[in-house]
């Protein structure tokens, strides 16, 4: 008895490079990287000069948000007068987002995001996300209000809390003033006193 001899198989498995296991977060990432950008207009709101890009490869074409903005102030005044200290806005938290949505076991509820460069400028390109019943800003203008605003406003106390308990935001003690003098001295020594550059006050006298 003769059996047929499937040869296509292994060919069937593997489809320009990508295999069936293949996620589709992982194809929307591989997309993401190195389909062409073929148009590109800018959004129009917001305040970090969004583009929306439409990204074109062999089997799929798809919109993408391109978000350069990289900015750092000790102090920086928002318009109504608000004041932040340690200002950092940057397109890294998107991509950081992700990645730690992924970590969480949370990455089928936020759209993936990957850094790429484009015309010069290196930024996150993020899934654009289809269906969206609207924005904030819009929701704003109608006058609605997000479900369940109780539990929205403890969790916007939960996260002001974590970030106070950031060690940026403790109170620093204040350098003596011989501290810098003794630190440059312990690095000059350091080489024939190990040890002395991480703890010069206590070890100053024997190193001597």
């Amino acid at each position: 008895m003769s059996f047929p001899i499937v040869v296509g198989l292994p060919i069937a498995l593997v489809l320009r490079g990508r295999t069936e296991t293949e996620t589709p977060r992982e194809r929307h990432a591989e997309f993401l990287k190195n389909a062409d950008i073929i148009e590109a207009k800018v959004v129009g709101k917001g305040v970090t000069e969004t583009w929306r890009l439409t990204l074109k490869d062999d089997t799929l074409t798809h919109d993408a948000s391109f978000q350069y903005v990289d900015e750092r102030e000790a102090m920086k005044t928002h318009p109504g007068g608000t004041v932040e200290v340690d200002f950092v806005d940057s397109y890294r938290y998107n991509i950081a987002g992700y990645e730690l949505a992924e970590l969480l076991g949370l990455a089928h509820m936020v759209p993936v995001s990957v850094e790429r460069r484009w015309r010069g400028k290196r930024g996150a390109l993020t899934w654009w996300v289809d269906d969206v019943l609207m924005d904030e800003a819009t929701m704003n203008e109608k006058g609605l209000k997000a479900p369940r605003p109780k539990s929205l406003e403890r969790t916007d106390l939960s996260c002001a809390c974590l970030q106070r308990a950031h060690p940026r935001h403790r109170p620093q003690p204040e350098k003596p003033p011989y501290r810098e003098g003794l630190e440059n001295l312990g690095h000059r020594l350091q080489p024939s006193v190990p040890g002395l550059a991480q703890n010069p006050e206590s070890q100053l006298a024997d190193a001597l």
